[in-house]
């Protein structure tokens, strides 16, 4: 009895027994592999059917996830015009506020002038009156 040479401990399929081939990881699936095996062949049109139904469902969310992710994006998009405008009202507003706040300011400064002009006419007008009590004495 001679035994043919192999190398390592790799097994020899027995004669007369299918080799098996392994399916390479890039080879898509066979359409049964998706469902259990049938038992007959009647079951075949009903495995394929729900093999079928399988994929449809499967493009269907594929197809929301896609409306979704689109959705999502132009949402990002308005949201991006919306905020972006409002920083630019943002800064119309801040400049509107630095000018009234400068011309209150101003006009507060003004008031100021006018209070110590009319203090000084009053101070001036005290004087005055003393001045001429003391005269009158």
């Amino acid at each position: 009895m001679s035994t043919p040479h192999t190398s390592g401990n790799a097994e020899q399929p027995k004669q007369g027994a299918p080799s098996a081939t392994p399916l390479s990881p890039a080879a898509p699936l066979p359409l049964t592999s998706l469902s259990p095996n049938p038992t007959s062949p009647s079951e075949t049109p009903n495995t394929q059917e729900a093999a079928r139904r399988e994929l449809e469902e499967m493009n269907a969310r594929i197809a929301e996830l896609e409306k979704a992710t689109y959705n999502s994006q132009a949402a990002a998009r308005i949201y991006a015009a919306l905020n972006k405008e409002l920083k630019a009202y943002y800064r119309a507003l801040r400049a509107q506020y630095d000018l009234e706040r400068e011309e209150l300011a101003a006009t507060c400064s003004e008031l100021c002038l006018v209070e110590i002009e009319v203090e000084a006419k009053r101070a001036l007008l005290d004087a005055a009156r003393l001045k001429d009590e003391f005269s009158a004495k």
